[in-house]
């Protein structure tokens, strides 16, 4: 069932997001970003996964995360969590 399945994909993504979101405090803004963009890309994959594809998407991946975190820290100067267990 098409709209059973969709309806499972769009609750899936709502989980990591939220998930993602309670997690920032602790891990802090890019490894909760980094992870939740992997799982996000798992969940949305139709095609198969290649090794190919998996490095292309992983490194575009970890491109865009870290364009986000450069662009909102250090050029709009928003402050983004760092996270408790990487304080000290």
């Amino acid at each position: 069932d098409d709209v059973g399945e969709s309806m499972n994909t769009v609750l899936a993504f709502v989980i990591v997001m939220l998930l993602s979101i309670l997690a920032m405090p602790w891990v802090g803004f890019l490894l909760s970003a980094l992870v939740s963009f992997a799982v996000l890309m798992a969940i949305a994959m139709y095609d198969r996964w290649t090794p190919k594809r998996a490095a292309l998407y992983g490194g575009i991946g970890i491109a865009i995360v870290l364009s986000f975190y450069a662009i909102f820290a250090k050029i709009l100067l928003v402050p983004l969590p760092k996270g408790w267990l990487f304080q000290g």
